[in-house]
């Protein structure tokens, strides 16, 4: 009953966040140009967020393994454009499955090396975590290289290559995203999103992850994303859906 009643009390505080984000999206400023990992999909955009800017990034999701009981994730992240064309952030990710809780604790830098004024741009991302809860005895550095390609007018490829380092879950990824912004209303606008991915854990065979999402401009500068994933879709019996629902605002 302790465990129900705290997953309750995550759900409503998390809705509570949600709320007031659309009551203050309105006064506050997000860029929806920086598509950044879990907003809504995994990948991220090589660009960075503006020099002087400050970013909050919040959202949850749940995810539905075969044979397994659903992962209920809520998480949030602090960023900062120190310097021009670099970022840093803080954050932490809560996980909540069968009555029990785990996270993690993360630092995140990333640089951006723009390409001309091509809108083309190559990044490296370093993220440092530590964990805490059921399993919390290992600490991940992971280290992504991105390349981000303007395709015609409106359309960008987004290349990310992961490499991640921990005690027990050594790992590659590979990820091709994709983004498209288009007008909906007047000077706000939403993004389509879409990625396929392929994820290994050292001496494991390759996953096939699959996502779909949109990022709808709510104010100025203020964004709320929605996306769905599907993971390992070569894996009869450990396939995954996962929603994922967030918003992100800047000033």
């Amino acid at each position: 009953m302790r465990s129900n009643n705290k997953a309750t009390f995550t759900n409503r505080f998390s809705l509570t966040l949600l709320f007031a984000a659309f009551a203050f999206g309105t006064a506050m400023a997000a860029d929806d140009a920086n598509i950044a990992a879990g907003r809504p999909l995994r990948f991220d955009d090589a660009r960075t967020i503006p020099f002087g800017d400050r970013q909050v990034e919040f959202g949850g999701g749940i995810t539905g393994i075969r044979n397994f009981t659903p992962i209920y994730t809520f998480g949030g992240q602090f960023k900062y454009g120190f310097a021009e064309n670099q970022e840093i952030g803080v954050g932490v990710n809560h996980f909540i499955s069968n009555g029990s809780d785990s996270g993690q604790f993360f630092i995140h830098y990333m640089r951006e090396v723009p390409v001309n004024d091509s809108g083309d741009a190559f990044a490296i991302a370093i993220n440092a975590g530590a964990l805490y809860g059921v399993g919390s005895n290992d600490a991940e550095v992971g280290f992504r290289g991105i390349m981000t390609r303007r395709m015609g007018e409106n359309d960008r490829l987004h290349l990310n290559a992961d490499v991640s380092v921990g005690e027990h879950i050594p790992s590659l990824g590979l990820i091709l995203g994709y983004s498209r912004p288009f007008n909906s209303d007047g000077d706000f606008r939403s993004t389509l999103v879409g990625e396929v991915g392929l994820n290994r854990v050292i001496d494991d065979e390759f996953t096939l992850t699959l996502g779909l999402g949109m990022r709808r401009q709510m104010a100025n500068r203020a964004v709320l994303d929605f996306g769905v994933l599907l993971g390992g879709l070569n894996r009869d019996n450990n396939r995954s859906l996962t929603f994922n629902l967030g918003y992100t605002m800047s000033f």
